[in-house]
C-alpha cells in the first residue's frame, strides 16, 4: 500500500480488510496474504458460492419422513445404520394401493424404493415390468431415475423425490398394463 504497514495486520491504512483469527484459522486467508476490497469481496461471495448444505442425518431422514401424510406408515430405524419406511400409496384417485418400501442408507447413498404389494409380475400376466432393477430379496426395486444425469441428490427432500417419484412410476406401469406400451 505504501504506507509501511504491517500487511497482516488490516489495520485499515491500506485497502485490505481487518481479518480475524476465525479468518485465519479457517483457512480463508494466508499469513503473508494482502488483499485489496474487491479481492476481498470476491472471495466472499466464492465462499457462498462454494458452501452446501450437509447431507441430512438418519435422524433427520426420520422426522422428514414422519412428517408425510401416510395415516398408515411405519418407520423402522435399523441400529442407526439404516431407516426403513413403510407406506402405501396409489398413483391416482382411481388407482390401485400399493404397498412399499422406502430403504435409505446414511450419507450420499441412494435410497431404494421397493414395491412389496401386490406381485407386479402377477399383475401383468406373467411378464416382468420394464425399468425393474434385479436384486436378491422380497419385492420389486424400483429404477426411478438415470443416475448417470444426477437427478437426485443427497440433500434433496424423499418426499418431493422418492415418494413422488414412485407414485409417478406406478402410474406409467399401470399405463403399461392397460396399454402394453411404457409411454
Amino acid at each position: 500500500c505504501g504506507a509501511g504497514c504491517a500487511r497482516r495486520c488490516g489495520a485499515g491504512c491500506c485497502n485490505a480488510p481487518r481479518r480475524t483469527a476465525r479468518d485465519l484459522r479457517y483457512g480463508r486467508w494466508r499469513h503473508d496474504e494482502h488483499v485489496g476490497a474487491r479481492q476481498y469481496q470476491l472471495r466472499v461471495a466464492q465462499l457462498k458460492i462454494e458452501r452446501r448444505p450437509p447431507t441430512p442425518t438418519l435422524a433427520q431422514r426420520a422426522m422428514e419422513l414422519r412428517q408425510l401424510p401416510f395415516p398408515d406408515a411405519r418407520l423402522e430405524l435399523r441400529s442407526g445404520k439404516e431407516i426403513r419406511y413403510h407406506f402405501s400409496i396409489s398413483p391416482g384417485r382411481y388407482g390401485r394401493l400399493y404397498d412399499c418400501l422406502l430403504q435409505v442408507l446414511p450419507g450420499e447413498r441412494q435410497p431404494r424404493m421397493f414395491v412389496v404389494r401386490p406381485d407386479l409380475v402377477e399383475l401383468a400376466g406373467g411378464v416382468r415390468p420394464p425399468h425393474l432393477y434385479d436384486h436378491d430379496g422380497a419385492g420389486f426395486l424400483l429404477c426411478l431415475f438415470w443416475p448417470k444425469n444426477g437427478e437426485w441428490d443427497s440433500r434433496m427432500k424423499l418426499g418431493n423425490t422418492y415418494i413422488a417419484w414412485t407414485a409417478e412410476w406406478l402410474w406409467y406401469f399401470e399405463q403399461w398394463l392397460k396399454h402394453g406400451e411404457w409411454i
